[in-house]
């Protein structure tokens, strides 16, 4: 049911549709979903080279673009005797000043510097960031300390922590827990969508911290397939997503490669580096394939039997793949990548999949719930403002 009180609502974030990623989905379907409920929604990216013309009118969105970004390492690349000069210096950039990522900053600033705003009224009624990276949040801090009727609320939503990631094992240098302290205070609101991940937050801003989970439109699941192909007789099971140090599908593959009996693995990934070796290993039972849009993605993946989870560390970070898993109905197989449960594996690729992991109740997951949490603490800024004025 749409609401009479419309909304000016305003979105920045580095990834954003066509984009293929956890963030880039959550910032898309959100303002999708505040544009159906009549909203007024601009959302401020790194705009597509394509265009988003098609987009605007299809969804009644509008999209400005960031701006162009100013240096780069690129003139390196005229001359091969400094290609090694260009990855030192790339290395030590990123790691003392979060570079590229940092870029970020200004361009957020500049641009949100370009919004029109009077002391009479709110140039926006809410102000969604999202990280990552959370360089986004400091362009937005920077402008909300130049002029606060930008927006009258501001949600910052974090997807992984940041000095809190337990996944970075090399981690920040320790001046940005300064730049972190900073920022958390500015936000009317944090939101972030695991629960267990507010201690990976600091002590200061943890108050102001909601969880809302990453959002789902319901209404666009796709068709599922017939789960029981009776012309073959092997397990096909999947994972879609990257690998990292974390969840390094290697010792798994070994498992596989020892296996004697026929099975497909469909990898959906662009990190083909850690299955290296193993497509000669294991032939055509590992097929690898890139990303492809969501939709079409969870129709091809209805069709296989079961879906591999490769846990995080420390549980402040729970994949969203998870969600699109439990969407199709499928059941799920959890991996800790370098302490395998054998038995269990043995259990699935057998058929028998007792020790699947529940998702519970999915329904939370529904983008209509999740624009809602969000509206609501637009709300919550008014009474608050309220009780303080009386």
């Amino acid at each position: 049911m749409k609401s009479a009180m419309k909304s000016k609502i305003l979105i920045t974030c580095a990834s954003f549709y066509p984009v293929i990623s956890p963030r880039s989905h959550r910032a898309t379907e959100l303002a999708k979903e505040f544009a159906r409920e009549g909203h007024h929604v601009t959302v401020l990216t790194i705009k597509d080279k394509k265009g988003y013309d098609e987009f605007e009118k299809k969804h009644n969105i509008t999209i400005k673009d960031f701006g162009k970004k100013k240096f780069s390492f690129d003139h390196y690349r005229e001359k091969k005797e400094r290609m090694k000069y260009r990855k030192v210096f790339r290395r030590l950039f990123s790691y003392l000043f979060l570079w590229p990522q940092i870029k970020i900053t200004p361009l957020v600033y500049r641009a949100l510097q370009k919004e029109v705003v009077t002391q009479k009224e709110h140039r926006y009624d809410l102000l969604i960031s999202f990280a990552v990276p959370h360089a986004t949040h400091w362009g937005v801090a920077l402008a909300m300390m130049k002029n606060r009727h930008l927006a009258h609320t501001w949600i910052a939503d974090c997807g992984d922590p940041f000095m809190g990631n337990e996944e970075k094992k090399r981690g920040f240098p320790f001046y940005f827990r300064w730049v972190e302290n900073w920022f958390c205070i500015k936000p009317d609101f944090l939101t972030i969508p695991v629960k267990a991940a507010i201690h990976a937050y600091p002590q200061e801003c943890r108050h102001k911290i909601h969880v809302i989970p990453q959002g789902f439109d319901f209404t666009n699941l796709p068709v599922i397939q017939n789960k029981n192909d009776s012309t073959r007789h092997y397990p096909v099971f999947a994972y879609a997503g990257k690998f990292n140090d974390t969840r390094d599908p290697r010792q798994f593959l070994e498992y596989l490669s020892d296996l004697d009996h026929t099975f497909n693995f469909i990898v959906y990934t662009k990190s083909e580096k850690y299955l290296d070796g193993y497509a000669e290993q294991l032939g055509d039972k590992l097929i690898v394939k890139d990303y492809i849009p969501r939709e079409q993605l969870l129709y091809e993946l209805s069709a296989v039997d079961f879906l591999i989870n490769f846990e995080n560390t420390g549980g402040v970070q729970v994949p969203s793949k998870l969600i699109d898993y439990a969407l199709i109905d499928k059941p799920i197989l959890s991996l800790k990548a370098h302490d395998l449960n054998y038995h269990v594996l043995d259990e699935f690729m057998s058929g028998d999949y007792k020790h699947r992991i529940k998702m519970g109740d999915v329904s939370r997951y529904d983008i209509k719930k999740n624009a809602t949490q969000f509206l609501d603490l637009v709300n919550e800024k008014k009474k608050i403002a309220d009780i303080a004025e009386n």
